[in-house]
């Protein structure tokens, strides 16, 4: 006589459940690496923000006027993000100022930054 088996045996069942768990582990690292990311990829973006924000400002100043500055900034999560700028007047040549905006951040003990670099010309004297 033959008895049919129905089901998986133990062994069966053990092996299929290391795979699932070696798998979930995987999984799970890669969700928290792509977490990470993200929130790396919204400081830098936030910063990018600032940095264009302070090279709009200096835009609709008057052009004798610019001058070397900083300002702090906080977004919505509460992260601090310096931001520095430095005007170099009729650099390269006269009536052109270079202008270097960087901001800086902290992220995760490491201090991270943008830096917008820009040339105004003064249209009228």
């Amino acid at each position: 006589m033959k008895r049919a088996s129905a089901g998986f045996s133990l062994i069966e069942v053990l092996v299929a459940m290391t795979i699932f768990a070696i798998v979930s582990l995987a999984v799970a690292k890669l969700m928290v690496d792509a977490t990470a990311i993200v929130s790396e990829n919204a400081a830098a973006s936030q910063a990018i923000a600032f940095a264009q924000e302070v090279m709009e400002h200096l835009r609709t100043m008057e052009f004798e006027d610019m001058e070397n500055g900083s300002d702090t900034y906080v977004d919505d999560k509460g992260r601090q993000f310096d931001a520095v700028w430095t005007v170099a007047k009729d650099s390269p040549q006269d009536y052109i100022n270079s202008i270097v905006v960087t901001v800086s951040w902290e992220e995760k003990g490491e201090t991270k930054y943008y830096e917008l670099k820009n040339v105004l010309t003064q249209i009228s004297n």
